[in-house]
Formats: C-alpha cells, structure tokens, sequence
C-alpha cells in the first residue's frame, strides 16, 4: 500500500512524499530510517476502500509510542 507523507528532514526542513510499505508501522520505520521526523502519514486507497490518516501529534495511544520527536537511526 502507498503512503503519503509529510516530514521534517534531519535539517528541520518539510517534506513531502509517498512510500510504499506493507503496513502503517513499516511505512513509519522506513521513514524514521531514512532520518525523517513525520508530520503527517495517510494510507491510500487500498481495493477501493479508503484508508485512515494518522497525525502527530495526535495519535491514538497505540501509536504514541512509535512515534517521537527524533528520528530513529
């Protein structure tokens, strides 16, 4: 499934883009690997159904912990 995305680089400066990962916490770790601190992450249209869309700061609670102010190296 794609994802589109918005972050920040490890200069502070917003991107945007879409990856292409098998699940919301792959296309997450993808990102973080990449040393981008995400924004914004909304799954595309999957077999005509729409996905959700995740927000940060305002993430469920399960999601929370996956997420931080600092890019995973």
């Amino acid at each position: 499934m794609e994802y589109k995305y918005e972050a920040l680089d490890q200069n502070g400066k917003p991107i945007a883009g879409m990856v292409n990962a098998a699940s919301e916490d792959t296309a997450i770790e993808s990102l973080q690997k990449k040393g981008l601190t995400i924004t914004q992450l909304s799954a595309g249209v999957d077999k005509g159904l729409l996905q959700s869309s995740v927000t940060s700061p305002f993430l469920a609670a399960s999601q929370a912990e996956k997420w931080c102010c600092f890019p995973v190296k």
